[in-house]
Order: structure tokens, then sequence, then C-alpha cells
């Protein structure tokens, strides 16, 4: 998992977080770009780009992505997660707060 913990949740906290998820698409054209909403792009404290994606039920990794360009709604990936994936959209801040032990602000 290259160096990433897999955050697991009780069923419990991903209510209380009130995870979401939407699925990576890809467009279509001479360069395929990745698509997520831009909901699911986070940053981390040294200004990289990742997405928590669901890899089982209530089972999370964050995993890098490189941006190509965004919209207000989106983010066009040259690397990243595969077409079918899903990525948290809603709560993935709360699972990086989980898996580095960073707290957010009340």
């Amino acid at each position: 998992m290259n160096g990433q913990h897999r955050v697991l949740l009780s069923p419990q906290a991903a209510a209380r977080i009130g995870i979401q998820t939407a699925t990576v698409k890809a467009t279509g054209g001479a360069r395929r770009l990745d698509v997520i909403p831009y909901s699911a792009l986070l940053y981390t404290a040294d200004g990289k780009t990742c997405t928590y994606v669901r890899t089982s039920p209530l089972v999370f990794v964050r995993r890098s992505v490189s941006v190509d360009h965004l919209t207000s709604t989106e983010a066009f990936l040259s690397s990243g997660p595969s077409p079918g994936t899903a990525v948290v959209t809603v709560g993935g801040e709360e699972l990086h707060g989980a898996e580095t032990g960073i707290q957010t602000p009340e």
C-alpha cells in the first residue's frame, strides 16, 4: 500500500462521519484523463494531492493523484485510481485525521 495505512470504520463511525463515495470516470478523446468529483480531492500538509479509495466495505486507503486540471466541480487526473474505483467525496478529511492522527478544528 505504498506506506499508507488502511482506515477501517465501524458502521456507526461511517454513519457519523457521513461517508459518501462516487466512481472514478474516464474521459474520451485522444488524451484520456480520469475524472473525480472536486470534493474527492484532498491536499496534504506538504501540498500533495490525494484521495481516499474504498477498497472494501468500510475500508479506505489514501492514494496519491496527479491533477491535470480542475473545474468548479471536477478534478481531471493524469494519474490516480482506475475508472470504476469508488472515491470518498464526503468524509475524506476525517479519514485523513484517523489515518495520521491529525485532528480537525471544531
